[in-house]
């Protein structure tokens, strides 16, 4: 079973998301801020993170450039109410992005896509000897 770690400060969205992401035969678990995230990687493991940008004290920006400076590989989807287009997602160290909504088909498609798909989480670079 995949693990889900969802970082969002607001309540009810992550009570929503870990029923939603529940039903579909995820282990989900949240956190309401980002303080920490390294224990919480190490400890909960999760397979793939929803990281909200706007986290009250800290931002998903600095979760997200902790996970990629710690150098944890896990596909992050930045679900965020404001305008980030997939390639600043990308630039920024996360696989994708979805505007947050209560309807979460679009996030369980790209959470699907993510965590079954055959490829790496994160693009490998080839050395130049080969």
């Amino acid at each position: 079973m995949c693990r889900i770690l969802v970082l969002d400060d607001d309540e009810s969205i992550r009570l929503l998301y870990e029923e939603e992401l529940a039903e579909e035969g995820y282990d989900v678990i949240s956190e309401n801020d980002g303080t920490g995230i390294s224990e919480v990687v190490l400890g909960k493991r999760p397979d793939l993170v929803v990281l909200d940008l706007k986290l009250g004290a800290s931002s998903g920006f600095e979760v997200l450039e902790r996970l990629r400076t710690g150098d944890y590989l896990m596909p992050v989807i930045l679900c965020t109410a404001y305008p980030v287009s997939p390639k600043e997602a990308g630039a920024m160290g996360a696989h994708d992005v979805v505007i947050k909504s209560t309807d979460l088909s679009e996030l369980k498609l790209k959470i699907r896509k993510l965590l079954h798909a055959n490829t790496p989480a994160l693009p490998l670079s080839i050395p130049a000897t080969l």
